[in-house]
């Protein structure tokens, strides 16, 4: 429908008149040319005429890819919109969190290395997947077990914003925490013991 039989028409106006006119009037460009074809062309955004813009396909045709380039320099800390603060994945990472990671890393290498010492005083390995891994050799339990202990810190990590993560990390701190006193123990008692 066109702007000019939308209007009312002048008073003693013929039939004719008014077609006439309508045909004089070009269509609007801001009126869709009919209801059927507006329904198909009017868009997402319900207005008249619809342009997409866009020159390049939409970014969220494709999953995301694994973009290591915002971890140092860029990107989100946490959620855009207020109340968008947990179970979503981000860019960049807390120093907290990443310390905390870290830091149980730390413990990892420290509990491996004091379990090599202990074993060289005659002690024996109480985890089977351990022992088995120090009859392959000293290198591949060191690998073995930072290697397994890192994948798991970068899941970690990852998901830091989920709600059972941080509790997590904590509790892997106070673990080590807790297993390096027990090395320490157990180091002391060697000396007593005069084993070492």
């Amino acid at each position: 429908m066109t702007i000019a039989a939308e209007a009312s028409p002048a008073p003693g106006t013929t039939r004719d008149e008014l077609v006439r006119a309508e045909e004089a009037v070009p269509p609007s460009r801001f009126a869709p040319p009919d209801q059927a074809v507006a329904r198909i062309l009017i868009g997402p955004y319900d207005v008249w005429p619809f342009f997409d813009r866009r020159v390049r396909p939409h970014r969220r045709n494709k999953p995301t890819a694994l973009n290591f380039r915002f971890w140092l320099t860029g990107g989100r800390k946490r959620g855009r919109r207020r109340g968008e603060g947990q179970n979503i994945y981000v860019d960049r990472y807390e120093t907290r969190d990443v310390g905390l990671a870290a830091a149980v890393l730390v413990l990892n290498v420290l509990d491996a290395f004091l379990t090599v010492v202990y074993l060289s005083y005659g002690g024996a390995e109480a985890n089977p997947i351990a022992a088995w891994l120090l009859e392959c050799g000293v290198g591949w339990f060191l690998a073995a077990k930072t290697l397994a202990v890192s994948v798991c810190l970068i899941f970690l990590i990852l998901h830091k914003t989920f709600r059972l993560v941080r509790p997590a990390l904590r509790l892997l701190l106070f673990f080590y925490a807790l297993l390096l006193v027990y090395h320490m123990f157990l180091q002391t008692s060697a000396v007593i013991h005069g084993l070492a």
